[in-house]
Order: C-alpha cells, then structure tokens, then sequence
C-alpha cells in the first residue's frame, strides 16, 4: 500500500515549476516560449495523477483500512526523497493569458471554491497571525488548516521535489528551519500546495485540489549554544581568604578511605576559607565531597540538584581560590564502585608527563582500576603518552603496543566503555594538545546540572560564614599587647661532650612544630639528622607506622614525645628520657608487637637479615630506597639483578629462604617464572615480610609468601 502511495517523483502543479507568492499575488509577465512545454508536461502529470488514483482505489477495496485514524478526507502519503533544485518561474504561466489559450485547454478549468480557499490560505500564510480553526471538510477548511500548521510547526522544510513556491529560500538564508508554501493555480489542474503538519503528509481527497506535502531538513542549522555553568554569581565580588562563602559541604565516603583525621583537616580547610560543614545530609548543603555516585548520599544529592565533587576538585580550588566548574575528570565522583572499576586487566606505563600532570596521570590509572608501572615492558598492554617522541613511544610501536593520550583515560572515568575497545581510535592520537585533560561535559550531564546555577550569597549566611572562619583561626584580631621589657636571658647551656649529643630524627611531627622543635635541640647542644642511621633518638606525636619509625627500631635508643624537648627547654638542658618514652597499646596489638621491647634489644637488631639476600621489584612500597635502608640496618644484602630460577632454587635448597623477592601486585607479570612452575619456589613476598620482621625482631616468612591461582 505505501508504495501505492508513494509521490516522490511525482510534482503536483509542475515538475520543477515554482510560484513565488508576494503581497499583491502572483508577480511577473508571461514566458511565452515556455508555456506550451509547460501545458505537455502537465497533461501528462495528470494521466499519470489518474492513475495513481486508480491503483489506490482498487487497493483500498482489497486491502484493511489502516489502524492509525486520520483527518475526514486526508489522504496520508509518504516522502523520502532528497529534493531537487528549483527553477523560478513567473507566476502568470501557470494561468493561461489569452482567450485562444483558454479554448485549446478548457479543460484547465478552476473551482470556485478552489479559488476562494487559495486566496484565504494565501491570506493567511501572508499575514502569520490567525488562529487554526477547527478542521472543515469542505477544500477552503482544510487548506487553513494545513497553512496554520505549517506556520507553527518550525524546525523542517518540504523539498523542493514537492513544492512549488520557493519562498523558503529566504529562510534557509535566514538560518531558519521552515520551507515556505508553494501554489500552482491551472484551469482544470490539480492545484499543488506544499506544507508541513508534524511528521505526516496529508493530501486532501477534494475533487480538483491535489495538495502535497515534504519534510526535509534544513540545509542550515543554528548551533545549539553550549552550556554554561557557574560558581558563584559572576556579580559577586568575593575576598580571597573567603572564597568559599556560600558553599556547604557534607562529606561521605572519604573517612573511610582516607581516614577521619584527615577529613577532619579538610573540614577545617574549608572553614578557614568561609565554607561550612555539615555532618548530615539537609537541604542546606551545596556541594556533597565524595568517592563514587554509588553511595546512597550522593544518589540523593544528585536528584536533589547538589554539587556532587571529589577530594582533587577541593584540591584545584584552594589553589586557584575560586569556586570553579569542574574541569577535569578527576574532578567528579566516579561512576564505579572499586571492585567494579573498567580497566582491571590493563597494565600502564607512561611516557612525556612531569610533575602535577604525572602525578594526576597515575590518579586516573588507579581510578579506571588498571596497573601502572613506572618501568614498560612486553607484558604491558598500554603506554600513554603526552608526545609523539620518546624511546617508550619508539618501543611502543615496535612492539605493536596501543599508544594513547590522557584523553583514553578520561573517558573510561566519564563512563564512556566504548573507549576499552576503540582504544586505536584516532580521538586518542591527537597528541601535543594544550588541554590534555579536557573533558567532555555531554557524558556526565547528570552531574553538571547542579552548575547551570550561579551560587548566592545572603548577608547572612555571610555573617555565619566569618564567624566560623574566625573561631578556626582562633578568634577575632586582637590588639597588639603594650611592650614590655624582656625577662633577663637565662645563660645559654653548656653543651654536652659531642659523642654524647643526642642526635635527633623527628617523624608525623607537623612541619610548624617542626621547626620549632628543631630550634630547640640545636640550642641545647643536640644534633637534628635526617638518617635513620645516624639518630639516637626519634620524635613522634603519637606511634604511627612509617618508614622513619620502623628504621629507627633498628638504631634508636629512644622513643619519644614533643614534650621532652619542651621540657628540657625549660631545664635549659637536656632532660631524663625514661618520663617522656611513646607507648600505644592500640598500636602494639594491631601490629603484634611491642615496641618497647623491640628497644631493649640492643645491637641484636642489626643481625636479623644476616645471610639473606633480596631483590626488589621496581614498584615495592615502600620505596626500594628505604626497604633497602632498612635490610642493610638488618644486616640483609640487596641485589639489583634478578637471578634465574636454576641459580635461586640452588640457594634455596642450600638453605630455605636465604633468598627472598619482594613484590608488590603491579609488579607480579615480573616473577611469573618463579610462581608458575610445577615446583613453586616459596621465594616471591610482599614487602610486609621486612617491616613485620623489624617491629617483631622475628622473620616469618610463611605468613607474607605470594600466592596465584
């Protein structure tokens, strides 16, 4: 049946004949030399009309009426041609002129009424303003209402191939979307009127009246202006030390991650600027600090038309000091929780980026959950690159190993997936761009509403805002205390013999206390190192696990707190330090040990490596620098080579474990040969081994053996 109806080559009124339509009717004289070729072509436009119509009734007696309803006596047809160029005819050869020209064709004879609704319609196209009536069923009814549905349907045009009237010229030049409506009036012609309702074309089954309809696109579209996002009303003229004024933050996810301490220095962060914090969820908070859009807090905000951003984006904006949209992948919550992150089977070396952009580079690889080695090999399955150039890029492409650019990275954390398998594509060769981080906002369009909002800010919110600054900074100003005379100086101390000084390492120790600290000691006659080596004494806030306290096990005599230095400022010497020694029984049972014994142990430290030697994977943690440190205090040997299976299963079975690997699990591709074996050699530990064998002054090393499926 829909070919039945199909009217694409045919042009009702003409084929490539159009009729400009002006204020006053048709404008222009008559062509003579093209009227009589004119006059055949619509002859045989209407045979072939008659039997088009006769195909459609003989189908519609032999095939069921269409489900869809359509308008009394509407007939729908179907267009899907690309239009045809259109040739500007003068309106008058569409009429014939003399009376000789009237008998040789008379049978192109025009309704009354026919005439009657094409001045009304052309009325109507002409001026724009009336209203659609209700549909009528006689021809005048049905073309208004067909004219007043073109002129409010916008956005389309009919093509050319079945209009007459090339007033939609004009609009395409205009940028518009909308065709104008082309008429052809010929005695006894099918009269052929072009308009757009909706989708659907309609032609009226009104004996004499043919009306056909196109849609088309536009040759010229507008571009859709892009988005734009907001901090703070632009209008807003914030000091810098109070850029945050207006912004409440609630934080999830973080204190599990990163731990309470922590966010509790974020929190004060954000206070000493002028934001606030709330510890629930409510309506007031602005901004929700997070990991993921899986947490059930960050669900709620974003229907809830918060600003949902990460640890990275609070990061940028104290730097930049301005409440900024985020620009960069890092800077919005992940879409994946970590045990579903995309890239896990994914190795990633880097070539090209230093510094911030290295170290934001190494953040999105974790994000996407692959592997990053600072080192390439034949086992990596990735290189990303800043520049085309480089030994990696050169190795890369020798090896036939995908190399791409920071782009790749930031769409998988956008949640574009495609990128796993187009990771060839040329979006990610474009190498050397300015902005290697940009990203694309159509992606996460979810998370950038809350931005098309500028953020306001009422007097008082302001006011509440300064006073929580002021209460983290310690108070209002106060005015300066009148001078008076110093104290008179104490005699400086008489410094200890210099065998005897106490040498100092500080460690978790803020760096303004530092400082201070540091002074101190110095006054006294001590000495302040930076070696684990060389100290004699560590000072620590309170016990926590780093690579300073647990070399330090190995060599120091004491352990102990700030307040010892304090104290020994005030005795102007050096104080006892069996009243100032760390303990934390929390700290000894998370770790199964004691630290205080591990003190007494004396130089029965240094012995615990004694015979064994390791090698190091490049990725260990800690660095290979400070595990090193600390197997040589043990009296351990560390080798830069890695040995073949043949030489470590000799010394194994000379002595067990007089040769030990340390590992981490990025590095694991490295040790395959020792691990999948027949007979594996229970050489391959975490570096867990070296550190619980210091702080228990035991070595386990079944316990932190590695293990693969």
């Amino acid at each position: 049946m829909d070919s039945l109806l199909d009217f694409e080559e045919f042009n009702f009124g003409g084929a490539g004949v159009a009729s400009p339509v002006g204020a006053g009717g048709a404008a222009g004289g008559a062509v003579e030399s093209q009227l009589h070729q004119l006059q055949l072509q619509r002859q045989q436009q209407y045979q072939r009309l008659q039997q088009l119509q006769a195909q459609r009734d003989h189908a519609a007696h032999h095939q069921p009426a269409p489900t869809k309803p359509v308008a009394s006596g509407v007939t729908q047809h179907v267009v899907g041609a690309s239009p045809l160029p259109e040739q500007q005819v003068d309106g008058t050869l569409l009429t014939p002129t003399t009376p000789e020209q009237q008998g040789a064709n008379s049978a192109l004879l025009v309704n009354p009424k026919t005439k009657t609704a094409l001045a009304n319609m052309l009325s109507i196209r002409l001026q724009g303003t009336a209203q659609p009536p209700e549909h009528e069923p006689s021809a005048a009814g049905t073309l208004r209402l067909m004219t007043a549905a073109h002129a409010a349907g916008g956005g389309v045009r009919a093509p050319t191939r079945l209009l007459l009237g090339p007033a939609h010229h004009a609009h395409q030049q205009a940028g518009a979307g909308v065709a104008g409506v082309g008429v052809g009036v010929g005695a006894g012609t099918p009269v052929g009127v072009g308009g757009v309702v909706g989708s659907k074309v309609f032609a009226p089954a009104v004996p004499g009246v043919g009306v056909g309809v196109g849609v088309g696109v536009a040759g010229v579209r507008a571009t859709p202006p892009r988005a734009q996002f907001y901090g703070h009303n632009p209008n807003l003229k914030l000091p810098p030390d109070l850029f945050l004024l207006g912004c409440v933050f609630h934080i999830v996810e973080y204190q599990q991650s990163w731990g309470t301490e922590r966010v509790a220095r974020w929190a004060e962060a954000i206070q000493r600027r002028g934001g606030e914090v709330e510890p629930n969820y409510c309506a007031r908070v602005t901004h929700v600090l997070c990991e993921t859009q899986k947490h059930g807090v960050v669900m709620q905000a974003l229907r809830d038309a918060k600003r949902c951003v990460t640890a990275y984006w609070l990061s940028d904006a104290m730097l930049r000091r301005g409440v900024t949209p985020p620009w960069q992948a890092l800077h919005l919550p992940s879409m994946y929780a970590a045990r579903d992150r995309p890239a896990k089977h994914h190795r990633c070396a880097i070539t090209g980026w230093r510094d911030e952009d290295r170290d934001r580079i190494i953040y999105c690889i974790e994000h996407i959950g692959a592997k990053f080695t600072p080192y390439m090999t034949r086992d990596n399955t990735v290189l990303i690159s800043k520049r085309a150039e480089g030994n990696k890029y050169r190795r890369a492409r020798e090896w036939n190993l995908p190399v791409v650019t920071a782009a790749w990275l930031t769409d998988l954390l956008l949640g574009n997936m495609s990128a796993l398998s187009q990771i060839e594509s040329a979006k990610y060769q474009q190498f050397n761009m300015p902005s290697p981080f940009r990203m694309d906002y159509s992606l996460v369009s979810h998370l950038m509403n809350a931005w098309k909002m500028p953020i306001n800010i009422t007097q008082e919110s302001h006011e509440r805002a300064k006073r929580a600054a002021a209460a983290v900074s310690g108070g209002p100003r106060r005015k300066r205390p009148r001078l008076e005379p110093p104290p008179p100086a104490q005699p400086p101390p008489q410094p200890p013999p210099l065998h005897l000084a106490p040498r100092v390492l500080f460690s978790a120790v803020p760096p303004h206390e530092l400082s201070k600290l540091a002074a101190i000691v110095r006054q006294l006659g001590g000495l302040v190192v930076t070696s684990a080596a060389e100290a004699t004494h560590l000072i620590m806030e309170k016990l926590v696990r780093t690579s300073k306290l647990v070399s330090c096990l190995v060599t120091v005599k004491h352990l102990l707190s700030p307040e010892w230095v304090l104290e020994s400022q005030r005795l102007n010497k050096f104080a006892d330090e069996a009243q100032f020694g760390l303990k934390d029984e929390s700290f000894n049972k998370m770790y199964k040990c004691d630290v205080s014994e591990v003190l007494l142990c004396g130089e029965q430290r240094r012995k615990l490596f004694e015979g064994i030697t390791f090698f190091l994977t490049p990725c260990v943690k800690p660095s290979r620098s400070q595990l090193t440190e600390m197997i040589e205090l043990c009296g351990g040997k560390v080798e830069k080579n890695r040995r073949s299976y043949v030489s470590i299963s000799e010394l194994h079975n000379q002595k067990p474990f007089s040769y030990l690997v340390l590992t981490v699990p990025n590095d694991l591709h490295l040790v395959y040969y020792l691990l999948q074996t027949e007979k594996t050699l229970n050489v391959v530990c975490s570096t867990e081994v070296v550190l619980s064998a210091i702080m228990r002054q035991k070595l386990d090393v079944e316990e932190f053996l590695v293990k693969i499926d």
